[in-house]
């Protein structure tokens, strides 16, 4: 993937983080659990798809988890997508996690997607479409903050 088709990902109209749809908690100060989830943090990193060796379907098993707790109206759901946002950066690093989330951006349709997962405490079971659209929500707004299009 070239740096030219990265540079053509547009982040306008994206949701702000604390409107309803895709939110997102605020940066933690270093800590990689926001206050108040260490117990799904901890279950989160134990997670088999979350473990997987492929980098793209991990990421997007990640990405799925988000979706899921926005799609949910989880209580977390905000803090759940830092989590993931600060678990993938710290799993990749920034420059091979922009990379990812800009293929994922880019190729909306490959892929398995997750619509459901109890095991993470996580309710209910959503439609493939849904969890595509947020999945593309959030992987905007993490690409757009590792690369400096919209501040943290």
């Amino acid at each position: 993937m070239s740096e030219a088709q990265i540079d053509s990902i547009t982040y306008e109209n994206l949701p702000g983080d604390a409107e309803f749809v895709s939110r997102l908690a605020r940066p933690t100060g270093g800590s990689l659990s926001p206050p108040g989830i260490e117990p799904f943090a901890a279950t989160l990193r134990a997670w088999g798809p979350g473990q997987t060796a492929d980098p793209g379907s991990r990421v997007r098993n990640l990405l799925c988890v988000a979706a899921i707790a926005d799609v949910s109206q989880d209580i977390h759901e905000g803090e759940i997508a830092r989590l993931v946002f600060d678990e993938l950066r710290a799993g990749f690093g920034d420059e091979r996690l922009a990379r990812i989330l800009a293929w994922i951006i880019l190729y909306p349709q490959e892929g398995t997607i997750i619509s459901s997962a109890p095991e993470l405490g996580l309710q209910g079971q959503f439609r493939e479409t849904v969890i595509r659209q947020r999945i593309d929500l959030y992987a905007r707004k993490f690409l757009g903050r590792l690369r400096g299009k919209i501040s943290d």
